[in-house]
């Protein structure tokens, strides 16, 4: 395929629309984001989630696919106390036609040393897909998955995947959170729907997603 597996989703409510970013992981109907676009996700407060589009691009800016999504699991608590919790896994509406991301064990992708954050930007009204590369990636305390880096950050790249290079490619580790380098570290998947969804690789770790302990 000449098109990577991170994409744009868009998100409208009324006027309002929200752009972040999305990679299909595991499987090709598997998305993973983050999820405060996704906070008035209840009947009263409207849902974002009725008007979200998931598209991946070509190398010269074009729609190769698109695709409405669903939630396949997000956490339950208030997201507010910690970017721990800014995650969430979509369901693609139909296969995306594209090779997905695999995930790699937080820890190994640290020590890596290798690491980038892949993101879309846009000129004269087309998307590219952009890597900021040779980015620094450290935990904010010892044992925790809160992530801190020096990519370049701002409104619009919520979402965009941390990558390491491993001997098998380029791996997700982590999802970019919030303007001023922070991420979600993937500490491996709990869930069997999740475990299922993101064919973790040997030698991946098979603790929490993300421990209740930050």
């Amino acid at each position: 395929m000449s098109f990577a597996p991170v994409g744009e989703l868009s998100c409208s409510k009324g006027l309002s629309t929200q752009v972040l970013q999305g990679t299909v992981v595991g499987r090709r109907d598997t998305l993973l984001t983050v999820a405060h676009v996704l906070d008035g996700n209840t009947p009263e407060r409207g849902t974002w989630l009725k008007g979200c589009i998931f598209r991946l691009f070509d190398r010269d800016g074009r729609i190769r696919f698109a695709s409405r999504v669903s939630v396949a699991s997000r956490p339950s608590e208030s997201l507010r106390w910690s970017y721990a919790l800014d995650w969430a896994i979509l369901r693609l509406e139909k296969n995306a036609l594209v090779e997905p991301a695999q995930v790699a064990d937080l820890h190994s992708a640290l020590e890596s040393g290798h690491h980038s954050l892949a993101y879309f930007s846009r000129n004269r009204g087309r998307r590219f897909l952009q890597i900021a590369s040779r980015c620094s990636v450290r935990t904010i305390r010892p044992r925790s998955i809160v992530l801190k880096h020096d990519c370049p950050s701002w409104k619009g790249t919520s979402g965009s995947p941390l990558l390491a290079r491993t001997r098998d490619g380029y791996r997700v580790f982590g999802i970019q959170a919030k303007v001023g380098g922070y991420a979600v570290g993937i500490a491996g998947w709990p869930l069997e729907e999740l475990r299922k969804a993101t064919a973790v690789g040997k030698g991946d770790t098979d603790g929490a997603l993300f421990p209740t302990k930050i």
